[in-house]
């Protein structure tokens, strides 16, 4: 669902992405100004400047009034169904969820695996019984990660586009390539890879092995993405380009956090200032920031570094939390529980099995105050402004 911002709004980005771009290059300027003309819109946009008290008890003053402020829709739901729009989970056909989304368990969706050929179909279906509207997504980056390329065609892999084709040529294919995603029901896509090199068996799933080439290609993908109607989410923060394993499989290094400052988290940072709507955390482990924890449950990275350096104030959410590098010594829910306490928005579990445990243990840990209930509202509210629903909620079905 999109929401358009108004004129004064639109001065003021431009005003931002002025002062912003006058540090990259001039092709760089070129590219972002073109996408900004090419976009027009916010879709879905969100402004929160309010910070999450993370687990650790560090707080920080909210510079302005944020949009998504607990309040509306956010503040009327009960506490499982706030918890269920927190939960998003991996799935091949939708309607195996059907029953969780409309009972309010899960929040949305991501295809994973072999989609049924009435992907389409089965989208509808899932999203029928549904009184708050799910996330529906995937992550079609092209090339080796694109699940739908027998139903909407290959998408060259990311590397490819990026040594054969223009920043505009890559935006325009996966605009068009984001179209056809919203003609079968999606709303969101798990994309573009900001990562910067091919670590942590990234491969070709980056646009290159230097920043300036990655935010060249990356942010104009995200724009025309979000300009097609579906919310771009940028990966793998903090970068895991320059890992030394597949966080599918086992911990990863990614260096220290002065070495990320200086390369990885600069094109995220590019990221965040072309607004960039969600980013989507790893699990890498970096020294001098997440005392070795991975960082999709690091309260000093997702609150210190994401949205305290670097000022991000959109919907954060974790990458699978089926995977071996967040789940040595914990349980998945537990590491559900872990991230949300670290500041993480929106947790990606591993498959429909997960939801009930995972949704039980979260409403202990919200009713014992292991979790606190502003954050847990002011997330709903992240997520809700992402869905198009600013005020009050919309009517229950009968």
């Amino acid at each position: 669902m999109t929401h358009m911002c108004d004129e004064a709004q639109a001065r003021r980005v431009v005003g931002r992405r002025h002062r912003v771009d006058r540090r990259r290059s001039p092709a760089v300027l070129v590219v972002a100004v073109a996408a900004l003309v090419m976009v027009g819109g916010c879709v879905g946009a969100t402004n929160v400047s309010e910070r999450r008290t993370s687990a650790r008890g560090s707080t920080s003053t909210p510079t302005s009034t944020p949009t998504t402020a607990p309040a509306g829709c956010a503040a009327s739901l009960g506490a499982a169904e706030r918890l269920g729009q927190l939960m998003m989970v991996l799935v091949s056909d939708p309607r195996v969820v059907a029953a969780d989304i409309a009972a309010g368990r899960v929040g949305g969706f991501a295809i994973v695996g072999t989609p049924p050929a009435d992907l389409a179909d089965a989208i509808t279906e899932a999203r029928r019984g549904a009184w708050l509207p799910p996330f529906a997504s995937g992550d079609e980056e092209g090339g080796s990660v694109q699940r739908l390329r027998e139903l909407l065609g290959k998408l060259p892999s990311a590397r490819s586009l990026a040594s054969s084709s223009t920043p505009e040529e890559a935006a325009r294919l996966h605009g068009d390539y984001a179209t056809r995603l919203r003609g079968l029901g999606f709303t969101m896509n798990l994309g573009p890879v900001f990562d910067v090199g091919s670590g942590s068996g990234l491969g070709d799933r980056t646009f290159g092995t230097d920043v300036d080439t990655v935010v060249r290609y990356a942010l104009p993908v995200a724009q025309a993405v979000r300009a097609a109607g579906l919310i771009p989410v940028a990966k793998h923060w903090p970068g895991i380009g320059r890992g030394t394993a597949d966080p599918h499989t086992a911990r990863s290094d990614v260096g220290s956090i002065d070495r990320l400052r200086s390369s990885d988290l600069v094109a995220f940072d590019r990221a965040i200032e072309g607004d960039v709507p969600a980013v989507m955390v790893s699990h890498v482990v970096v020294d001098g920031l997440t005392d070795g924890l991975p960082a999709s449950i690091s309260a000093p990275a997702i609150t210190g570094e994401l949205r305290g350096r670097q000022h991000f104030d959109g919907l954060v959410i974790t990458d699978s939390l089926g995977m071996d590098a967040v789940l040595e010594g914990r349980t998945e829910p537990e590491a559900a529980l872990a991230a949300l306490r670290a500041g993480a928005d929106v947790v990606l579990i591993s498959g429909p099995a997960q939801v009930a445990p995972t949704l039980a243990r979260l409403t202990a840990a919200l009713d014992a105050g292991e979790l606190g209930a502003t954050d847990v509202e002011r997330s709903v509210a992240r997520v809700l402004a992402l869905k198009g629903i600013a005020g009050a909620c919309p009517p229950r079905p009968a």
